[in-house]
């Protein structure tokens, strides 16, 4: 039986972690230091106008993702999704808090 569901691929937590770090340091000034929908959003929008640049280490495994995926990924559609740990826990529920891109092709991947 053939599987409908396309193989998936992801960036840890790691990858993420020095751009956190980063942007942690503009928030935590601001906001309280739990989880929460206000947080993840005050930090979405920090992402979106904060420039934040690739260290070595990230920009090889874009690059070892890129090997991967971008040779099966031609003529195809797909979906990108952001999350975290914290997206579902004990504490909190931030499910829509974070974004799905539809559509997105080798040529608009980011």
């Amino acid at each position: 039986c053939p599987s409908h569901v396309p193989p998936s691929h992801a960036l840890s937590v790691d990858f993420f972690r020095p751009w956190m770090e980063q942007l942690k340091a503009k928030i935590i000034q601001n906001t309280q230091k739990e989880v929460n929908e206000s947080n993840c959003r005050a930090l979405q929008q920090t992402c979106l106008t904060e420039e934040l640049s690739l260290n070595s280490r990230q920009k090889d495994a874009i690059q070892t993702l890129q090997t991967k995926i971008l040779p099966s990924f031609r003529n195809q559609l797909a979906a990108v999704r952001s999350s975290a740990p914290e997206e579902d826990s004990a504490k909190a529920s931030l499910a829509g808090v974070f974004v799905t891109k539809l559509g997105v092709t080798s040529e608009t991947l980011e």
